[in-house]
């Protein structure tokens, strides 16, 4: 607990919303600073990639038009030589042409290939640090307890200064408007019992006030 705001004190009237205590949230703060800056830069990187990824698919359509082109020109020759007009050592130099195009287009679609799987990883942890920024947030938020309801601070259970634990109490904000009646019955009775289930009470002695009100 690093404050407890003035208005924070028992009988003190509250509204909701309103701030009761406020928890350290400097460590969820920082997280919540590291995880938008990892933000922005896989961003960047993101964008540095979209122009690799442009680049490397026009490398790969001009690799596939120079193996499409070589491949005609080898299918050419091999008529050529058909018809003895061509001798093998042009048919081989056109056939070593065609399988170092065919090489470059290789290499080429590998590289498109790669740059796609880098960018879904960086996709992936792009998806993974705003879930941790969403979550410091959360977290940031949840160190100042505000009053759930309209009402008045009945009790205060923490002081500044002191350590908090999961599901610790620490104030009691009574709605004047509903009254939190404790009664004690026989276990035999809770068969017959639910929650929400309406009651009936009676006051005892004189008067013959009845209220109605649920079950909690």
């Amino acid at each position: 607990v690093v404050e407890l705001p003035d208005t924070t004190r028992a009988g003190a009237p509250v509204v909701e919303g309103q701030g009761l205590v406020q928890l350290d949230d400097h460590d969820f703060k920082v997280e919540e600073v590291i995880a938008a800056q990892a933000i922005v830069d896989i961003e960047s990187q993101l964008a540095s990639l979209a122009v690799e990824q442009e680049s490397a698919a026009q490398r790969r359509n001009i690799a596939q038009e120079e193996v499409d082109l070589t491949t005609k020109d080898f299918e050419r020759i091999k008529t050529m030589q058909s018809r003895d007009a061509a001798h093998q050592r042009e048919v081989d130099q056109i056939n070593q042409q065609l399988l170092a195009k065919r090489t470059a287009l290789v290499t080429a679609e590998q590289t498109v290939s790669q740059l796609r799987v880098r960018q879904t990883q960086l996709i992936a942890t792009q998806r993974s640090q705003e879930a941790n920024r969403r979550l410091a947030q959360q977290r940031v938020e949840r160190c100042r307890i505000v009053s759930p309801h309209d009402g008045y601070i009945e009790a205060i259970d923490v002081r500044e200064g002191e350590s908090l634990t999961a599901g610790m109490r620490v104030a009691r904000v009574v709605d004047p408007m509903v009254i939190e009646v404790p009664l004690r019955l026989p276990s035999s009775s809770r068969s017959l019992l639910e929650v929400g289930g309406l009651v009936e009470l009676h006051a005892t002695g004189a008067s013959s006030t009845r209220w109605m009100g649920r079950l909690l």
